[in-house]
């Protein structure tokens, strides 16, 4: 899982947990020449925001060390 934030036109950032296929898909949603009329529904902090296409600016992620290196930080 990765941290996949939705940076909206308004300024405001949704930071949502996807899978590398799902945020792929996001993308390729975002890239489309016409996009979707029915709003992409997210669950955060226990509601569901509907958030229209057209009003996602553009997506970036957070960088997540590997589980190995973690834990030998930790050691040190």
């Amino acid at each position: 899982m990765l941290t996949l934030n939705l940076h909206l036109c308004n300024g405001d950032v949704v930071a949502i947990q996807v899978t590398s296929s799902q945020r792929d898909r996001i993308s390729r949603t975002l890239n489309q020449a016409v996009l979707p009329t029915t709003p992409f529904e997210v669950q955060v902090a226990g509601g569901t925001l509907m958030i229209p296409w057209r009003s996602i600016g553009y997506l970036s992620t957070q960088a997540q060390a590997e589980p190995e290196l973690r834990a030998t930080e930790a050691a040190d």
